[in-house]
């Protein structure tokens, strides 16, 4: 009698941890989630951060700490959020649609390990609204773009980059919403993926998979 074994081989320990921010949509978290389930990511969440208490349902009830961050003062917020994250020691930091813009000195604490969903082609549309700008401006194909964060607002190391169809004068700009969210979930999960199973490096401000990774052939459906 055979029997199978699946082996999966993997650069470092699985017992890593990242922590995921979020803000008040769900879709980033929930697929993350998903993944986790499914042995899809390696490693674990230590804890989700949130500037407002909408998700702490859907983290609770996957068993993670939910921490609040209601400090209403930015500054002493995001130093709030820094000690914690000082504390917990993550390797990875996920912003799934965390709608904050993270200070120079924030973003200098965790050089390469802030990885962001940004709901357009980068570097077209960046900033905010980047559905309503593709979709007022009839553009057939958008997409989304999963990168490192730097101190230049969406000007990071591109890891992962989809795209989807518009159907111009049939689609109205909640669909084209609806479109852009489907596909950002599985391309910020994807991203998580490939750096907690350290199948990627920063060289010279660009993202390379590891020699001997072929990422289309692996990845072929995101």
């Amino acid at each position: 009698r055979h029997s199978q074994i699946k082996v999966r081989l993997l650069g470092q320990p699985r017992d890593r941890s990242f922590v995921v921010m979020v803000t008040k949509e769900p879709h980033c978290l929930r697929q993350i989630l998903e993944d986790l389930k499914e042995g899809e990511i390696a490693g674990r969440i230590s804890a989700v951060f949130s500037n407002h208490d909408t998700l702490r349902p859907m983290a609770e009830e996957a068993g993670l700490p939910f921490i609040h961050f209601s400090n209403p003062d930015r500054n002493q917020r995001d130093q709030e959020i820094l000690d914690k994250l000082d504390e917990l020691k993550p390797d990875l930091i996920v912003l799934a649609r965390y709608m904050q813009i993270l200070p120079p000195d924030f973003v200098s604490r965790w050089p390469s390990k802030i990885i962001n969903i940004h709901p357009s082609l980068l570097p077209y549309h960046p900033g905010p609204n980047a559905y309503r700008q593709a979709f007022e401006k009839g553009r057939r194909v958008a997409g989304c773009t999963a990168h490192f964060v730097t101190a230049e607002l969406d000007e990071g190391p591109i890891i992962l980059q989809d795209v989807f169809h518009i159907a111009v004068g049939e689609d109205t700009l909640d669909d084209v919403k609806r479109k852009g969210q489907a596909l950002e979930s599985k391309v910020l999960s994807k991203a998580v993926q490939l750096y907690m199973n350290d199948e990627l490096v920063v060289k010279d401000n660009k993202v390379v998979f590891k020699p001997g990774f072929d990422f289309f052939k692996k990845h072929h459906e995101l």
